[in-house]
């Protein structure tokens, strides 16, 4: 498991670290009875946070190894938030089978009804009749596929820019589009906005914003403009405009949303104006 990475851990990167750890859970998750028992009977299912790192920090029969790498245990409860949070979302939606990114470790997406294809049974080599294996219907895998020239583009670009450091940062909303959010929080702040996070709550409204062509930071990586403040400016915009003065807003995670054409973000919130009372 992750453990046998120890001696060449210091040399690998977070974004490297995470998605091997998103992957080592999700197996743990299937494999391991007691870890998946506790995580379901959770609730909130942040609350199996701290007995979910545990299990994940000792061998156990099958797994001879801790999932946990030394001196890598920011990323390892980084990675056990992302799945528990991605299953409190998943409860209030249909319960279903979720599409896995294997390189990313991360859940893509719902499968609708009909997304998996049976192809019919084949003959093979020798003749004999064989049963063909279940796959993802070829209408959907097309656009993950879209997906996966998307995600290849932007490694480009960062590979690109490795030297430049302020170039990297022009695509730092693309690789860590939660940064926006983070930027956000500290400028409401400033406004005399009270902020916290929406954590498992079900946000209020949904809000849009960072909409552009899908080519546009390909075409004009501008180092000088960096989105992710342009964006999260955006956010505040779009807060100030529901609040009072000490207002309280509760901001959920960003998401990255897109088509063929256009790719957008959008975020939770909940807002909470102060409590007038009558004039005596």
């Amino acid at each position: 498991m992750l453990a046998k990475n120890a001696k060449v851990a210091g040399a690998i990167e977070r974004v490297q670290v995470v998605p091997l750890y998103l992957r080592a859970i999700r197996q743990e998750l299937e494999e391991n009875l007691e870890a998946r028992d506790m995580v379901a009977s959770a609730e909130p299912a942040s609350s199996a946070t701290e007995g979910l790192l545990r299990i994940l920090s000792i061998p156990r029969p099958g797994r001879d190894n801790p999932v946990l790498i030394p001196e890598r245990e920011g990323e390892l409860r980084e990675a056990v938030g992302q799945v528990l949070a991605e299953l409190q979302a998943q409860r209030k939606g249909p319960k279903g089978l979720y599409l896995v990114d294997e390189s990313t470790g991360k859940s893509v997406m719902a499968l609708p009804e009909g997304a998996i294809y049976h192809p019919p049974d084949y003959v093979g080599e020798d003749g004999q009749l064989r049963k063909a294996m279940p796959i993802v219907h070829p209408g959907l895998s097309s656009s993950l596929v879209m997906k996966r020239t998307e995600d290849w583009r932007v490694r480009t670009a960062l590979e690109r820019a490795e030297e430049n450091l302020e170039l990297r940062s022009a695509y730092e909303h693309l690789t860590d589009p939660e940064k926006m959010a983070v930027i956000a929080r500290d400028k409401l702040q400033e406004l005399g906005i009270t902020v916290s996070d929406l954590g498992d709550e079900e946000p209020e409204e949904e809000v849009e914003f960072g909409r552009e062509h899908i080519e546009g930071i390909f075409q004009s990586p501008n180092p000088g403009f960096h989105r992710r403040h342009a964006f999260s400016g955006s956010i505040v915009r779009s807060v100030m405009a529901k609040c009072d003065p000490g207002s309280e807003v509760r901001i959920g995670q960003v998401k990255e949303r897109g088509n063929s054409k256009q790719r957008w973000y959008t975020v939770g919130l909940t807002v909470r104006k102060p409590l007038l009372l009558p004039n005596d």
